[in-house]
């Protein structure tokens, strides 16, 4: 091998005196986006106890998905954010009461439910049938009311003229 024999003095083609440093990268200060997959209770308030310990951590949140498991009554939650630094990430994972409060009941205790939650598959807003016939109607009442206001006037002229 030349490098045993001498023959070739920089391996690298450059004398390390001469090599650029590597400046330290710290870690905390990195700027990403995270995926989280979390698993909790499926009951009232869980996901806003979530999002409220995300809110103190100045993370926002991009994509929330939540799949329920109704033999387990528990959901799956998978959460998308997006970009922040490391360090806000490490502070919420970092968090004791971060999984506690996804299981304790504090946030539902004075709630209830007051009925069932219809999903329509048509929407309910804009009406827009509604509106083009109220509008339909509105204008042919008018169109009548302006006639009959001109046909008014039409009658003072002709009175002033004889």
């Amino acid at each position: 091998c030349s490098i045993l024999r001498g023959k070739i003095k920089y391996p690298f083609g450059v004398s390390c005196f001469l090599r650029k440093k590597i400046a330290k990268f710290n870690i905390l200060n990195h700027i990403c986006s995270s995926y989280m997959r979390i698993e909790a209770k499926d009951q009232p308030g869980v996901l806003s106890s979530i999002t409220k310990i995300f809110a103190k951590n100045k993370i926002s949140i991009k994509n929330l998905i939540q799949i329920p498991e109704k033999k387990s009554k528990k959901a799956v939650i998978i959460i998308i954010t997006h970009k922040n630094l490391e360090k806000n990430f490490n502070n919420l994972i970092e968090q004791k009461n971060f999984l506690k409060s996804m299981l304790l009941p504090h946030s539902y205790k004075n709630t209830k439910i007051v009925g069932d939650i219809i999903i329509s598959d048509n929407p309910i807003k804009p009406k827009k049938k509604l509106i083009v016939v109220v509008g339909f109607v509105t204008g042919f009442i008018l169109s009548v009311f302006a006639v009959f206001f001109l046909q008014f006037i039409g009658s003072f002229k002709e009175e002033d003229k004889q």
